[in-house]
């Protein structure tokens, strides 16, 4: 099973390009997202092997080729993001860019519809039955921290096991 770990995208909270390139902004938002790197490293040690997008770094690419605009930036990422051609995409999130986050995995499972798509992270893990029941191709939200729980849930997904065993999903 192939995993693609998504970054939440902070950076798109500046909109005004020169706003998002400031050093301010951009220094923090450059930062690895260590989360999702610790998370794939404990992927690691159970023998999956995730690749991880960062979507701030995807937004400042996005500007640097002359593109603005939330909107149109979830149509880029999310062809960044199916490239990676995986089974599961894994979305993490925060509030001041949920909005953007959910655009993004709609375009994604619109264009790979048998794919999963899983979110996490705190603000997913706040709005998880609302998420479930206004976004219909947001598949699994699997609250609190994933460091035990999402190698379960990917055990359980690739044997054809029942997903309601794994805590938090």
């Amino acid at each position: 099973m192939r995993l693609c770990l998504v970054s939440a995208p902070t950076a798109t909270d500046f909109e005004d390009p020169g706003d998002a390139q400031n050093r301010a902004v951009r220094q923090p938002a450059e930062t690895p997202p260590l989360g999702l790197l610790a998370l794939a490293a404990v992927l690691d040690d159970d023998g999956i092997r995730p690749t991880i997008v960062n979507l701030n770094f995807c937004y400042y690419d996005f500007l640097a080729r002359g593109r603005s605009g939330v909107d149109e930036f979830a149509p880029w990422a999310a062809d960044v993001i199916l490239s990676q051609k995986a089974d599961v995409y894994g979305f993490s999130s925060i509030s001041s860019s949920y909005p953007t986050t959910i655009r993004i995995a709609e375009r994604v499972k619109r264009s790979q519809p048998e794919c999963v798509i899983l979110f996490g992270g705190p603000q997913a893990s706040v709005v998880d039955l609302q998420t479930l029941a206004a976004f219909p191709f947001v598949d699994f939200v699997l609250r609190g921290e994933a460091d035990e729980t999402l190698p379960r849930f990917l055990a359980e997904l690739s044997n054809g096991g029942h997903s309601s065993s794994v805590p938090g999903l």
